[in-house]
């Protein structure tokens, strides 16, 4: 973790890029946490008006066929959430008012009107949550790439600076999957990384807070496996850095042998050695292939 130390300027140098993107990501992850209240508001009204009307008007009916259900009208009350009312207000649109149910027409209609009017807020919803993702996105991924493109130039630059005797002792396919490949993965902490980071951390305090405002209990029975998921997690981070390891060094291995195959294309002709370079070239990529594999599995 100290050699990531010194990519730090880079967060300093688009510090307003990562700002912006984390202010998109607290606004994503509060429609994601609102998203799941807009159903739970649903099947609250249905329940309530299975208690306060059908269900009394089913027992009145099988008591008395012509019973008069107008008292069954008069006591009952939809109660739907405030939250839910602003925002369906904010739209210009109005919620159903409990006092105009009168008869099960009324009803009937006064619940088509809210499922539709939460589906239209269950649909603005996730589209606003999508349109923050994507500027999340546009934001952090699009800063990793900016810093990519800075580290290239700067290791470019040092190859610049540095002395033939380097050179004669490191194998130019090496120095190329440097540049390419190792920045890449280092691309892949600045960017992807740093937004699933952040975006775990908003996400689980938001979701432990609601949760808990449910039921303290049951959210503590739901957070028991998370220490025992974290050893499991660090278990197995560990066999992926060493495979991964393995991946970069196999793979900088192939870009050697493929950059000395060019520059010597004379002398592998000359020599005949044409058939016994694509073998080994053929082993080395299915190590590769095998390397590659192994990491994917875990």
């Amino acid at each position: 973790m100290k050699a990531l130390k010194a990519l730090n300027k880079y967060f300093w140098k688009y510090k307003w890029r990562l700002l912006l993107g984390f202010a998109f990501i607290i606004l994503t992850n509060l429609l994601a946490v609102f998203s799941p209240l807009v159903i739970k508001e649903g099947v609250n009204i249905l329940n309530d008006a299975n208690k306060q009307y059908y269900v009394p008007i089913a027992k009145a009916k099988e008591e008395n066929p012509d019973a008069n259900l107008d008292k069954i009208f008069e006591e009952g009350n939809l109660n739907i959430d405030e939250s839910a009312k602003e925002f369906v207000n904010f739209f210009g649109l109005d919620t159903p008012d409990p006092a105009s149910i009168v008869n099960t027409e009324t009803l009937g209609e006064a619940l088509i009107i809210l499922a539709i009017l939460l589906a239209l807020l269950y649909i603005v919803v996730h589209i606003l949550k999508g349109v923050f993702l994507f500027f999340t996105r546009q934001t952090i991924i699009v800063m990793s790439r900016l810093i990519e493109y800075d580290l290239k130039n700067e290791i470019y630059d040092q190859y610049q600076r540095l002395h033939m005797g380097f050179y004669k002792r490191n194998n130019t396919g090496d120095l190329m999957n440097r540049i390419s490949e190792d920045v890449s993965k280092v691309r892949m902490y600045l960017g992807p990384a740093v937004m699933y980071t952040l975006n775990l951390t908003v996400l689980i305090v938001l979701v432990v807070y609601m949760m808990s405002r449910q039921d303290l209990e049951l959210t503590l029975y739901s957070l028991l496996p998370l220490p025992f998921m974290s050893i499991g997690i660090y278990y197995v981070s560990s066999i992926i850095n060493r495979r991964s390891e393995r991946v970069q060094e196999q793979q900088s291995d192939l870009s050697t042998m493929v950059q000395e195959s060019m520059s010597g294309i004379r002398v592998l002709k000359a020599y005949h050695r044409e058939a016994q370079n694509i073998q080994s070239f053929k082993q080395k990529s299915d190590t590769y292939k095998t390397r590659v594999l192994n990491l994917v599995k875990v």
